[in-house]
């Protein structure tokens, strides 16, 4: 299950009284909210907490001494602790017995005999807690060339702008490593600080990205896909080269796919099938 920050286990309570651990984020996410759905939210309990037994009316102070009216009713105890009639169906009734004026609830009654319904906000039990957010994925500088280190101090700022947002909103990324940046002594958009070359997504080396086994490499094949299109929505990016595929703008700012049957495209192609290339424009 998913705990908060203080290790407490995340559960969904419903109107009704349900109860359903949080065993991920989706749960909470992809969760319906709206229309004729329970409303619901999310509480933090110790670990050793576990859901109430659904209770009865009887077990809820409804009576059971033959005040029940001829349709299955009775009474109970209700707002203001005074006592309320309600119908066989456990719904209050709109009139006597210290009946609310105001507009009928049908909500069911949970402890402390507080009602449950879309007319009023729901009685929250428990800290209400936002779901935990993911921190942005760690990037390490490290080259796997001897004696070659990357010096992304001298990366231009659009480059350094770039790397940072490739960190967020990727769900599945935990870290990247940048195994070059700026290269003195050659031409190109490395000798600008205008590149960098990334050599292993969420630890696992890119050129192995389609033969890890297990959630780990799924997880981390999926972070790559998503690298890939945040990159191509960012605007200083005009080249985007990978193993998957490998993309550049032209002089119409448009993404086009490289073509192995061009032998320019196909020396880029083939020279990026164990890492990914992002660069930028000139500023």
């Amino acid at each position: 299950m998913l705990t908060d920050n203080q290790g407490r286990r995340l559960w969904i309570v419903d109107e009704r009284g349900g109860h359903a651990p949080v065993f991920s984020h989706k749960d909470i996410q992809n969760r319906p909210r709206g229309g004729a759905e329970p409303d619901w939210w999310v509480v933090a309990k110790d670990k050793d907490w576990t859901p109430p037994e659904p209770r009865t009316l009887l077990s809820l102070g409804a009576a059971a001494d033959g005040s029940a009216t001829g349709s299955g009713g009775g009474t109970k105890i209700g707002a203001g602790h005074k006592p309320q009639p309600y119908g066989w169906h456990g719904y209050y009734g709109e009139t006597g017995g210290g009946a609310s004026s105001g507009p009928v609830y049908r909500g069911k009654v949970t402890p402390p005999h507080e009602v449950r319904g879309k007319v009023a906000p729901p009685a929250k039990t428990g800290q209400v807690v936002s779901p935990p957010s993911k921190a942005p994925a760690e990037v390490t500088w490290k080259n796997d060339e001897a004696g070659r280190g990357p010096t992304h101090e001298k990366l231009a700022p659009q480059m350094r702008e770039t790397v940072e947002n490739l960190r967020k909103d990727n769900p599945q990324l935990d870290s990247i490593n940048v195994n070059s940046g700026r290269r003195d002594g050659e031409t190109g958009p490395h000798a600008e600080g205008r590149a960098v070359d990334i050599n292993k997504v969420n630890g696992i080396p890119v050129k192995d990205l389609g033969k890890a086994q297990g959630e780990e490499g799924e997880r981390a094949r999926q972070a790559a896909k998503n690298m890939e299109e945040q990159a191509k929505k960012d605007g200083n990016v005009n080249q985007v080269l990978g193993p998957t595929g490998c993309w550049e703008k032209g002089e119409n700012r448009r993404w086009r796919q490289l073509d192995p049957e061009i032998p320019r495209d196909q020396g880029l192609i083939n020279g990026h099938k164990d890492h990914y290339h992002i660069n930028v424009y000139r500023k």
